[in-house]
């Protein structure tokens, strides 16, 4: 069972811009703060049940659906 989920540098640095943008988008950290706390939740799940999400065509790579988003 999985203990942890670790991110790549690149994968950290796109999460920051991704709330960055919403941010000055929405002049509000209000969906930012929503979207990193689903972003949480999506990751707890994946921790818990590791075997969750659809499998895709890159190996070992699953897509999880959380809301409107996509997870990889």
């Amino acid at each position: 069972m999985a203990k942890s989920i670790i991110w790549s540098k690149e994968a950290s640095e796109d999460l920051i811009q991704i709330l960055d943008y919403w941010n000055e988008r929405n002049k509000s950290t209000e969906f930012s703060i929503k979207l990193y706390n689903q972003i949480n939740d999506t990751i707890a799940l994946v921790i818990h049940y590791p075997v969750l999400g659809r499998k895709t065509d890159f190996g070992d790579i699953k897509n999880i659906r959380a809301g409107v988003f996509n997870f990889f």
